[in-house]
């Protein structure tokens, strides 16, 4: 990667950046982990750059502070980048996974289809709970059942 360039003034930083070696996405990506502590301003002085320019939300010490915003913005645009390099290159094994998971693409359909609902039997015997997920705590622990409060009588009530 090209090496940003760094412009100071008293209350910001701006880094200038290659388009061509970062693609907006990662740019955006970097951005956003800095707007809790940073005003942040992505603009295109020109079509072969990216601008950022990040202005601190508590008064900065001088162009000290700012540099190691801009340091860290940069680490952290580095660590975008790997990021998306990343996801680009397991699209593909992802994509597979999340279609799998929920059941598109080859896999047989979920949803049964209107003949077999009508078919199938609702009634409780049916139900078959061999984990006892549908039983409550205190059926699957053999404890009494909690009493209910005692209602309100009027007496208890404040009258105004």
């Amino acid at each position: 990667m090209n090496a940003p360039k760094r412009e100071f003034d008293d209350l910001s930083v701006s880094i200038t950046l290659p388009a061509e070696t970062h693609p907006v996405n990662v740019v955006q990506g970097a951005a956003v982990s800095f707007i809790d502590r940073c005003y942040v301003l992505m603009d295109r002085p020109s079509p072969q750059q990216i601008r950022v320019t990040l202005s601190a939300k508590e008064a900065v010490d001088g162009e000290e502070t700012l540099g190691k915003i801009a340091e860290a913005f940069e680490a952290r645009l580095r660590s975008s980048d790997l990021y998306h390099r990343v996801a680009a290159d397991n699209e593909v094994l992802t994509d597979a996974v999340v279609a799998q998971a929920f059941g598109f693409g080859n896999a047989p359909s979920a949803s049964p289809g209107l003949d077999e609902l009508e078919a199938f039997d609702f009634s409780d015997d049916a139900f078959d709970d061999p984990l006892g997920i549908a039983q409550t705590w205190e059926e699957k622990h053999g404890r009494p059942a909690p009493s209910a409060p005692p209602a309100a009588s009027a007496q208890d009530e404040d009258p105004k």
